[in-house]
């Protein structure tokens, strides 16, 4: 599962399954990502570092089905 959380006060604001990912197309310092029938979230790390955004593409590639897009 991919539980996105709100920083400040910790609430729970998005999850999907892994299943539904079907891609991600990386930005300079962005990433969008796409499950379901096509739907889009875009993700912006707060740190805007390349490293963080390789982990979550790492990760990405490790649990889900997806494929990254350009």
């Amino acid at each position: 599962t991919i539980v996105l959380v709100e920083q400040t006060n910790k609430d729970v604001i998005f999850t999907i399954p892994c299943s539904t990912v079907i891609g991600w197309t990386p930005q300079p310092s962005s990433l969008r990502l796409y499950f379901g029938a096509g739907e889009c979230l875009l993700l912006r790390p707060l740190s805007g570092e390349a490293e963080e955004m390789q982990e979550i593409i790492t990760r990405l590639r490790a649990v889900t089905n997806g494929t990254e897009t350009s």
